[in-house]
């Protein structure tokens, strides 16, 4: 993500750090019959991360992001089609993306295995 964070921290003007807050995230456990423990969730601690930016970046950044859900919600409007050049197969890329980031950040097997193969497209470039 190293590369992908610079180019946000350029783009927004920002500055982004470790945070002292935690936050946390419900797992459910993984039992082979079913019994009381299969009903209960594990809790995970996750740290969380402060971003700094001036509200211009931060404006911006907002209005991108209801860019981007226009494009999921209406993907073959004509205004969307007209204004940005944009069809509903572009929507179907930007929410493809979307799902395949939250996976590997779910899975450190998966984001390791696509961080190779990132290494790999990059030493044939």
């Amino acid at each position: 993500m190293g590369r992908e964070l610079d180019l946000f921290c350029r783009r927004y003007n920002a500055i982004v750090g470790p945070s002292t807050r935690q936050y946390y995230k419900n797992r459910p456990f993984k039992v082979n019959k079913p019994d009381f423990l299969s009903s209960h969730l594990s809790i995970e601690s996750v740290p969380g991360v402060e971003i700094h930016l001036d509200q211009e970046s931060f404006v911006a950044l907002v209005e991108h992001v209801a860019w981007v859900n226009d494009l999921r919600k209406n993907p073959v409007s004509q205004h969307n089609a007209y204004q940005y050049g944009m069809n509903a197969r572009a929507a179907d890329i930007v929410e493809q993306h979307e799902n395949e980031c939250l996976k590997r950040q779910k899975s450190p097997a998966l984001k390791d295995a696509y961080e190779r193969y990132q290494m790999l497209l990059n030493l044939v470039e």
